[in-house]
């Protein structure tokens, strides 16, 4: 069976069973555009056609482009791996469960080893909440600077380094970008990542007049279609992770590298073009010379492969070999790290 009858078959179904509204996919082998399509719906409310330049809300997906950023400036040796959070962000000193300080680096941010959190991975009452920590999806009135500030006075999961947990690191790696750049956080990505990419609607904000793709929510019998201030369900136990759709119109909400960016589906493809040279030279940069020294085939698998973005997309599995090694069953080894329709075959 060629590529289109399989990728067809796999949307089709897909819509058929009602687990999404619409998709676009986008396909290329070794460069070259190989499959493209969108189907379904874009407002199933209002039955528009899916787009294949619909532009959606990026969520967790604009981690990639701001870990991109960040390893260009470590390109640039404008930025290092092992500097502590603590030289560009002084005044972000989050302290240990037993008060006792911590010593948390950018690594730490890139490879979700700071153990920060996130509050929909808590209970409804736990301590993300109580210090009104943002997501960075919902429309909360903060700056970053405020975020950043709540987020410091709740004590960390574990000692950096020990162990990971999905969070909100990449947020403060948007400010220690700021920083080390000496520009806001949009100008950096865009100077760094997406114009050279190409990529001109990819951004943290959309004028009005740009229409989104309709967010809708996993339900049963049918997704359900989610409007203004909402929630995505949280797992059993847990609090469901606070969302506002106006958000992504509202050019002053405050910047968050970890879920606030939009894009059309381009991101996908355009973020493996290796036409950036700072960014291309970044992710070898970023490379543990003991992991690579052990791992020599997924090292030839990424050279051959491997865009701006991979970087971003395989530090957690390149930049931290001890955390594979000491917490295998979960988080940085035990995940297949997914890189646009590839994934790097685990055990290499």
């Amino acid at each position: 069976m060629d590529l289109k009858r399989r990728v067809d078959a796999v949307i089709d179904g897909a819509m058929a069973a009602e687990r999404i509204v619409g998709a676009v996919v986008l396909v290329k082998v070794d460069g070259v555009s190989a499959y493209r399509r969108a189907g379904g719906l874009m407002d199933r409310e209002a039955a528009v056609p899916m787009r294949d330049d619909a532009v959606f809300r990026l969520a967790s997906v604009t981690k990639l482009v701001v870990a991109a950023t960040a390893l260009a400036l470590v390109g640039q040796r404008r930025l290092d791996l092992d500097d502590p959070v603590a030289r560009w962000l002084p005044e972000f000193r989050p302290t240990l469960p037993d008060g006792c300080p911590a010593q948390m680096t950018v690594r730490h941010l890139l490879t979700h080893t700071a153990c920060l959190s996130y509050g929909f991975i808590e209970a409804a009452d736990g301590p993300y909440h109580r210090a009104g920590v943002s997501d960075g999806l919902d429309l909360a009135g903060l700056t970053l600077a405020e975020n950043l500030r709540r987020l410091a006075s709740v004590p960390l999961l574990f000692e950096p380094g020990t162990a990971w947990n999905y969070s909100l690191s990449i947020d403060v790696l948007g400010a220690v970008i700021e920083r080390a750049a000496h520009e806001a956080l949009p100008e950096a990505v865009r100077r760094l990542v997406t114009e050279p990419l190409g990529m001109a609607d990819t951004g943290f904000s959309v004028p009005g007049s740009v229409p989104l793709a309709a967010a809708y929510a996993d339900h049963t019998p049918v997704p359900r279609r989610m409007r203004g201030a909402d929630g995505y369900p949280g797992l059993d136990g847990l609090a469901p992770l606070a969302v506002d759709l106006a958000r992504a119109y509202d050019a002053g909400a405050f910047l968050s590298g970890g879920g606030g960016m939009v894009a059309p589906p381009t991101i996908c493809c355009d973020c493996w073009r290796p036409s950036v040279g700072v960014v291309r030279r970044s992710w070898r940069t970023a490379w543990s010379p003991r992991w690579a020294a052990t791992r020599p085939a997924t090292c030839r698998w990424l050279a051959g492969r491997a865009g701006p973005t991979a970087s971003a997309l395989a530090c957690s599995r390149m930049l931290r070999p001890q955390a594979r090694r000491s917490r295998r069953g979960r988080g940085v080894g035990a995940a297949r790290m997914v890189t646009h329709g590839s994934s790097i075959p685990p055990g290499r």
